[in-house]
């Protein structure tokens, strides 16, 4: 297996070639000996060209004494100074851009001054030789200036003649100061040219090494600097090659010199000098280089472990892929991490191009871009999706290094991959994250806000900007343009608690709080804040918060508060009272009108279930306690309770109980019961009144109706069974109510119970006394014989009743007319004889008063006339005589359509319908007459839907014996199911006095008729029965006319509408009123936000065909 290691052993070569290739090319250490020396050199020149320049100056004193060895000339001092200001101008390490192109000049103005001189010498013109630079000197000046002006060079042919010309000057001079070494005028007697002057040697000699040495990165001197051990090795040696022979020659010539020896003795010593010069240096060397090769093998056994180490590192790595790459791209080697990442083996990928393995879009770049890009940047990374060996795709990192040798041209790339599948779901999660937060926000209404508190920055959304007016960007941003349009009390109240936030008092903000609309306006806003970075102080670095407008649930709340109020206001001429227990901390809450009904604060009852059950009566506590165990699992329907609990009196008072219990939707079970409370004590009361008067009269003690047809029944059996007969007189006072009048209700009831009195004492004990009326009274005899017995009777009755009455200081005069039934003769049953006593006894008013009279044939007409009334009403049914006329329900804001009321008419008869309609009800027709009506109304419904006509209910009457009929929802569903109309499209209206007298059967048939969706409404509502509404199962309170129309004049009905109102609006019940007659009362209702009204002032009763044209008027 080829190893991974490799990678790493060529990044070391890399390194390793590229710091040969810097030291090839001269890159060195800033503390490098040749570095130090060459800044010497450049200062040495200049500090010589200093001195010469200063000698030049200086001739003119000693101009008798003038020496060309000492002195150089004028023109030889410009120029040299000239080569040496261009080195220190254009040496690299001190180099300028400026100063390059400084140092250039310089050389070029050395260069002039050079070649002037040769064109005077090559002219033949004397001049001044303290002026004239010899030969010598001009060639060495052009020399050294070409070398110095072409120092920064960036061609390499151009940088190696630099170097060449530095050579060439550096012979030059050194030959010339080697001859004044030895005391001989080197170049002094050449033709007519003089020496070249010492000063000018020495600046030279300077001048040249600094040259050689100012750039060694090109050129032949370019080993000099190299960190290479040939480059070490050539340093070493070449400051001793040029100094030792020149020492050694120069000492042997002056040992000559003295006569110590002669030249044969000279030449031997110089030589055997060299020789062990260059012995010691060649040791020297040798000892150094074995030094540096024990450190070098060193450093590579060091490479080595290096090496291995990291080979060891590579393998174990596992979660990245390591390979190399040739440089063609091809697959040279695959680490452990490689192959278990894609699930190639080596054998599998070594040699195939890395094209063709990451080929069909493998990568997020092409592969072969991706090979172009790191050849040409030296690096490239590119993401995207590989597939593993099993076909199973994964997100991947790639970067790819290229590898090149000295020469800078690529030799192979180092590839490192990385699985980053998880990472990017994790990145693409939270991007998911935020998009469905700021879906979130959006959806939610919220709007994003950051605070910087150091810059008084406030950045906004500008989806807020587009809320409050403006157009995107409009609005400033700083925290004190916000607060200006804040409202005044709201910025009273919020500002203390923003600063409180940014002191760090609080962990969050929470404010709501106005804002101005740019078109005037104020809109709620909601603000939540958190400070999200803090700063090195500990004070808020930056705020970070939401906005919601919450400008509709502030209206709404104030609608609710209205609410409240009225609904407080309606419970309170209720009655009602709240309460809600707890299941779990068998708290329980009263409400102030529950502890009023009881007298009791919270002292007196506490918030426990305990302390409530222990008030109650004993009698009734189990059955209380019994019925909230049963409230513990749900659903269940809501429950009702009357039970007694103890005033704070001491007295027992009758509460009427609803509760309701509250689901916990987790567990399913009741966590709370609430509901409402009622005093009904006096309700109670009334109730055993009423029992009472259902056996006897409240005011004489006599019979009342119900107890006398009971009582009246066994002896109409008797006489039955024994053939015998019985009398009925229908007793009614004369001239009754003047005494009402006159003296009084008081007066009235003290006649009233003498007359009871009276008639009890005129019959036997067997016989029956009752009162069925206010002046009415019903007496029964039992076994009577004869007409003319019965008439002692009546006479003895009349007699007795026209006796005078006391009341008081006043006599009282009143007289009575007797009716009079005999059974078998006028009827088989209490109920009609007491109606053929009751013709009679019209009979005898109309004959004089204070009379009796039997039934007769003149009664028994008066009878058939009603009979025959009953006729006309069936056969008007069969004969479909009868019609249905619609009065319209309007809208008193808009005049909109909203429904309408079905009438029943009797066209051509002549009879107003509260005539024949009594006879109907009295008669038992209402059943199939109401049938009919709910028939018919229906049908006319589905006939205006085909045509077009708006959608509205129709309002049907039904009487509490229709609703007693079993068969009146299979009618109702039959009706609506025919016409094709749902529900909503109809309403039942009840007459409230008739309902609330109702059995509970009724209640219950309203209540599954309220279930299919149809509505009810209550006709002739009034405040008198408020406490016994709220058991009835209705939607709509149709309020009577009489009170609507004492709207314009009378103050206390209007306190009355508004009291209907509230406690409509708390039962969440609909108002209609009816009776509007006047515009003045539509303006009242209007203003107390009444929406229905239904009136003569809006529209009659009207047939089909006239209310169709009614709407086709009030739609245009």
């Amino acid at each position: 297996m080829v190893t991974a290691a490799k990678l790493y052993r060529a990044v070391v070569l890399r390194s390793a070639a590229l710091q040969g290739l810097r030291c090839d090319r001269g890159a060195m250490a800033p503390g490098h000996p040749a570095d130090r020396l060459a800044r010497s050199i450049c200062w040495l020149g200049g500090t010589a060209f200093f001195v010469s320049t200063i000698s030049v100056l200086l001739w003119p004193f000693y101009a008798g004494a003038y020496d060309p060895f000492l002195f150089p000339s004028l023109s030889a001092a410009a120029a040299l100074g000239g080569c040496a200001a261009a080195l220190l101008l254009s040496y690299p390490a001190l180099s300028r851009p400026w100063r390059r192109r400084a140092g250039r000049w310089a050389a070029a103005f050395a260069a002039t001054v050079a070649l002037v001189n040769a064109l005077a010498h090559a002219g033949g013109f004397t001049i001044s030789p303290w002026l004239l630079m010899p030969l010598g000197t001009i060639s060495l000046t052009l020399l050294l200036a070409a070398a110095v002006g072409l120092l920064n060079s960036r061609q390499l042919a151009l940088a190696a003649l630099s170097q060449l010309a530095a050579w060439l000057g550096f012979l030059l001079a050194l030959f010339v100061f080697t001859g004044y070494l030895y005391g001989q005028e080197i170049l002094f007697h050449l033709g007519a040219y003089r020496p070249v002057a010492l000063p000018v040697a020495v600046s030279g000699l300077l001048v040249a090494v600094g040259t050689i040495l100012a750039e060694p990165v090109y050129g032949p001197t370019r080993r000099i600097r190299s960190q290479t051990t040939g480059g070490k090795v050539l340093w070493r040696l070449s400051v001793p090659t040029i100094v030792l022979p020149v020492a050694i020659l120069w000492l042997v010539y002056q040992g000559e010199a003295q006569g110590w020896y002669n030249h044969i003795f000279a030449f031997s010593l110089a030589s055997v000098l060299l020789i062990v010069a260059i012995a010691a240096l060649l040791i020297r060397q040798a000892a150094l280089m074995d030094q540096a090769e024990i450190a070098a093998r060193a450093q590579r056994r060091q490479l080595a472990r290096t090496v291995a180490d990291y080979e060891q590192l590579v393998e174990s790595v596992a979660d990245s892929a390591i390979y190399m790459l040739d440089a063609r791209g091809d697959i040279t080697s695959w680490n452990r991490g490689a192959q278990a990442m894609s699930g190639y083996r080596p054998a599998e990928v070594l040699g195939v191009p890395f094209s063709r393995f990451c080929s069909a879009g493998v990568l997020a770049t092409d592969p072969v871009r991706l090979l172009d890009q790191a050849r040409r940047d030296g690096h490239a990374v590119s993401e995207g999706w590989c597939r593993k060996r099993n076909g199973r795709a994964y997100y991947v990192l790639t970067g790819m290094t290229a590898l090149r040798d000295d020469d800078g041209s690529v030799r192979g790339f180092a590839v490192v991959t990385r699985d980053i599948t998880d990472r990017r779901e994790a990145e693409q999660a939270v991007r998911e994250s935020e998009r469905r937060l700021e879906l979130a926000v959006e959806a939610a209404e919220l709007y994003l806000w950051q605070y910087d508190p150091a810059s008084d920055e406030f950045r906004q959304e500008e989806r807020i900007e587009i809320a409050l007016g403006y157009a995107p960007g409009e609005l400033g941003h700083s925290l004190e343009w916000w607060l200006g349009f804040v409202h005044p009390e709201d910025y009273q109240r919020d500002y203390p608690l923003w600063r409180a936030f940014l002191r760090g008092e609080t962990a969050f903000f929470l404010a709501e709080f106005r804002i101005r609309h740019k078109q005037g306006q104020w809109r709620w806003l909601q603000s939540r804040a958190k400070v999200t970075e803090w700063g090195e102080q500990g004070t808020p670095a930056k705020v970070m918060g939401v906005m919601l407008d919450i400008t509709e649930r502030k209206e709404a709340e104030l609608t609710l508060r209205a609410t409240e109020a009225k609904l407080q206001l309606a419970a309170n001429i209720s009655g009602l009272g709240v309460w809600e227990w707890n299941r779990q901390t068998d708290e329980i809450y009263f409400s102030p009108e529950w502890r009023r009904q009881l007298g009791c604060n919270e002292q007196d009852l506490p918030n426990r279930m305990d302390a409530w059950l222990s008030r109650l009566h004993p009698d009734d506590r189990e059955r209380v306690i019994e019925r909230l165990r049963r409230c513990r699992w749900g659903p269940e329907p809501p429950f009702e309770l009357e039970y007694r609990i103890r005033h704070r009196d001491g007295a027992y008072r009758w509460i009427a109980l609803r509760g309701l219990g509250i689901i916990d939707e987790t567990t399913g079970s009741v966590i709370r019961v609430t509901g409402t409370a009622v005093d009904v004590t006096e309700r109670k009361r009334h109730e055993q009144r009423i029992r009472h008067e259902s056996q006897r009269d409240k005011l004489t003690g006599l019979l009342n109706r119900v107890l006398l047809d009971e009582f009246a029944g066994p002896l109409l059996a008797t006489a039955r069974r024994n053939g015998g007969r019985i009398a009925v007189l229908f007793v009614d006072m004369d001239r009754f109510k003047p005494i009402n009048d006159t003296y009084g209700h008081d007066a009235g009831d003290a006649v009233l119970k003498e007359v009871a009195q009276r008639l009890s004492d005129s019959v036997r004990r067997g016989d029956l006394v009752g009162r069925i009326g206010g002046d009415e009274f019903v007496v029964v005899l039992s076994q009577v014989q004869t007409d003319e017995d019965i008439a002692k009777v009546a006479q003895h009755c009349v007699d007795n009743l026209a006796l005078p009455y006391r009341f008081g200081a006043h006599e009282l005069y009143t007289s009575s007319s007797v009716g009079i039934s005999v059974y078998p003769r006028d009827g088989q049953d209490i109920d009609a004889l007491i109606t053929c006593a009751d013709r009679a006894m019209y009979i005898a008013k109309k004959s004089g008063r204070n009379r009796f009279r039997f039934f007769t044939e003149q009664a028994n007409q008066a009878l058939e006339d009603t009979l025959k009334l009953r006729r006309s009403i069936h056969e008007a049914i069969d004969r479909r005589e009868l019609a249905l006329f619609y009065q319209p329900v309007v809208d008193l804001d808009v005049g909109k359509l909203l429904g309408v009321e079905a009438l029943l008419r009797w066209p051509g008869s002549g009879l107003a319908p509260d005539v024949f309609l009594p006879v109907a009800e009295k008669a038992e027709l209402m059943p199939a007459l109401g049938a009919w009506v709910m028939k018919e109304a229906c049908r006319q419904q589905g006939v205006w839907r085909k045509q077009g006509m708006p959608a509205f209910p129709v309002s049907v009457n039904l009487s509490v014996a229709e609703l007693q009929t079993p068969q009146v929802m299979e009618r109702l569903q039959e009706s609506l199911r025919a016409n094709g109309l749902a529900p909503g499209d109809l309403q039942l209206e009840v007459n409230e006095s008739a309902v609330i007298q109702a059995p509970p059967e009724v209640r219950q048939t309203l209540a599954a008729v309220r279930a299919t969706g149809v509505k009810i409404v209550l006709d002739r509502a009034g405040p008198a029965s408020l406490d016994q509404l709220g058991d009835l199962p209705v939607d709509i309170l149709k309020v009577d006319r009489a009170l609507i129309r004492r709207l314009g004049d009378d103050v206390g009905s209007l306190a009355v509408a508004d009291a209907l109102s509230a406690f409509a609006t708390a039962r969440q019940l609909e108002l209609i009123a009816e009776g509007v007659e006047t515009a003045e009362v539509a303006e009242r209702l209007r203003q107390r936000h009444w929406h229905r009204s239904q009136g003569f002032h809006f529209g009659k009763p009207m047939p089909p065909s006239e209310f169709e044209q009614w709407v086709a008027q009030r739609a245009a």
